[in-house]
């Protein structure tokens, strides 16, 4: 029988300086939702099931949320 992983926690960060597109957000995301940047400020948001790194998030220039 396959066990089933349950996942308890999630990440979020947001995308301020450039929209979702290859090579723009680390890998490994679950869920991406686009954000209108005129009224939010943010392209869009990530979902991870894993904190990123700080090297990441800079890198990235992401926003935890």
């Amino acid at each position: 029988m396959e066990k089933i992983q349950v996942i308890k926690e999630f990440f979020k960060y947001r995308l301020k300086y450039r929209p979702f597109d290859v090579g723009c957000q680390p890998h490994g995301f679950i869920c991406h939702v686009e954000l209108d940047k005129k009224q939010t400020g943010f392209f869009g948001e990530l979902t991870y099931t894993r904190q990123l790194s700080e090297e990441e998030i800079r890198k990235y220039e992401l926003f935890p949320v």
